[in-house]
């Protein structure tokens, strides 16, 4: 009886499988296509591509903000793929990303993920952050640097990367996860917020947390993503403390937030980054994160008092780190020189 059944019931079982399959392509490449408007171009128009992690969704919508500035014309894709299937979608004809490209028609794509599925040609950029890097670094030989039009990263994890393959080193420009462009405006510095790796419930500085909480001067943590809200809200509290991870510091990759700070105009208190301290050098309030929660807070409150007793010195300290950040390390400034690039090819 089972033998007379079986055709039907592995056809079934094939059918249920590819609808599965596609279902799978189809939510992880979540893309709004209303957002196209031909009578909306730029200059340029390109893809971001990230895998739906908040501080990469955080970062996307930073690079588009900036990108609208200079005339250009972004969208973001969030693409997830999991597991087996990732490997089989890299090499389906069915991709995830390559219907949302034939209707873009994009310049470039600067793509988060070094698994990036694209079946049509593109000038495609690896945004090398210190995470993927690690991945790259633990199976080099599944990872052709040539494949990519360029790899964008620090000047750290771009020498990294350079030492690793040697002969075969791709081309590289010098890129930051950092913010957008910002007119200046002098911090009314009474209150604390505390961003970067410090945000959130999982921190290695929860002790530090709670003694700032009950200081009376600390702000709520921003819940937001969007990047221009993120901005005023640093703002108005005026005095921002970033700190980092071991893992930020031990790569010299300082956190997407510190570079929030300084363009929001806020005076910030970070720990002893060595990016932080050689690009910024004292324009920025600095406690040793090797210090017990204890001195930190210590130090932390002390800084404060001399914050408020002080106003005018300290808001000389922000317009310094602001015109460092405006100078070098705006995404504006990165996306101009990725231009160069695009016209060379």
């Amino acid at each position: 009886m089972i033998k007379r059944y079986w055709p039907t019931l592995i056809f079934s079982a094939l059918v249920l499988l590819v609808f599965a399959l596609i279902r799978h392509i189809i939510w992880t490449a979540h893309f709004d296509f209303h957002q196209i408007s031909q009578n909306e171009q730029g200059k340029y128009t390109f893809l971001i591509v990230h895998r739906g992690r908040i501080e990469e969704k955080e970062y996307a919508l930073k690079v588009l903000h900036a990108a609208k500035s200079i005339g250009w014309k972004g969208y973001e894709v969030s693409l997830t793929p999991s597991g087996w299937l990732k490997e089989c979608i890299k090499k389906l004809p069915l991709n995830p990303l390559s219907h949302i490209v034939r209707k873009v028609q994009p310049n470039f794509i600067l793509s988060m993920t070094k698994d990036l599925p694209v079946t049509e040609k593109r000038p495609t950029f690896l945004l090398l952050s210190p995470r993927e890097f690690d991945c790259i670094e633990e199976s080099t030989a599944s990872f052709d640097p040539n494949n990519w039009e360029g790899i964008l990263g620090s000047s750290y994890l771009l020498g990294k990367l350079q030492n690793l393959y040697k002969e075969n080193s791709p081309f590289c420009i010098p890129w930051y996860w950092s913010s957008f462009s910002t007119q200046f405006y002098t911090p009314q510095a009474r209150r604390l917020i505390e961003i970067g790796h410090n945000k959130g419930s999982f921190t290695p500085f929860n002790k530090l947390h709670s003694l700032l909480e009950r200081s009376g001067y600390l702000d709520a943590n921003i819940k937001k993503q969007d990047p221009t809200e993120v901005i005023e809200a640093i703002h108005r509290s005026g005095i921002a403390l970033v700190l980092h991870s071991e893992y930020q510091v031990g790569s010299e990759t300082p956190s997407q937030h510190f570079f929030d700070a300084v363009a929001a105009s806020a005076v910030v208190i970070s720990d002893k980054h060595p990016f932080i301290q050689k690009e910024f050098k004292d324009s920025v309030l600095y406690i040793d994160q090797n210090d017990s929660e204890e001195d930190l807070y210590q130090t932390v409150d002390q800084l404060i008092e001399w914050v408020w007793e002080n106003q005018e010195e300290a808001a000389l300290l922000a317009k310094k780190a602001h015109a460092i950040f405006i100078e070098k390390f705006t995404i504006q400034n990165f996306l101009l020189e990725l231009e160069k690039s695009l016209l060379k090819s």
